[in-house]
């Protein structure tokens, strides 16, 4: 048998059994889909972990009916310090296959220049015991932390001093 043979009889089985990663693929994981707009208005209604969950009502500027998106717990919201009002452009990563209102996995409010992850890529709340919140602030402007204060340089005491270990006091 030619090289040129074996190589087609070896591409041509392995097209033939299934790759180990689609046997074995997440089925609750789907395509996320990308909606952006203002918001219109926003609501509470009985959701994940029997808490309300906040639903933003978006307007994508095309005409279309508004899409209902699902955030989180207003209480979740407010703890990690991520604003969403009325009036607001916001840009949402959704689970698209499901109906409405759409789970968002991370929210990005750019009026007020801040982002959070809310869901895991299987649909898993952050806030829920398996969805292992981390808490903390979401992401703010680049360069500064969560609460708009500079980044702190590790190992350095505040003043710039050498600290405990560094070149002994005038």
């Amino acid at each position: 048998m030619t090289a040129g043979r074996g190589l087609l009889l070896l591409l041509a089985c392995t097209a033939a059994v299934p790759s180990a990663s689609a046997a074995t693929a997440d089925p609750r994981r789907s395509e996320l889909e990308t909606l952006e707009g203002t918001v219109l208005a926003l609501e509470e209604v009985a959701g994940e972990s029997d808490l309300p969950v906040l639903v933003a009502h978006l307007d994508r500027g095309d005409g279309r009916e508004p899409a209902r998106v699902l955030l989180a717990p207003r209480a979740v919201l407010e703890e990690i310090e991520l604003e969403v009002e009325v009036g607001d452009r916001i840009k949402v990563r959704v689970f698209a296959d499901e109906g409405t209102p759409f789970r968002v996995h991370r929210l990005r409010n750019e009026t007020r220049g801040t982002m959070a992850k809310l869901r895991t890529l299987s649909r898993v709340p952050l806030w829920s015991s398996t969805g292992a919140w981390q808490g903390g602030g979401p992401h703010g402007p680049r360069g500064l932390g969560p609460h708009g204060q500079p980044p702190v340089e590790r190992g350095r005491p505040p003043g710039g001093g050498a600290g405990p270990g560094g070149p002994p006091g005038r």
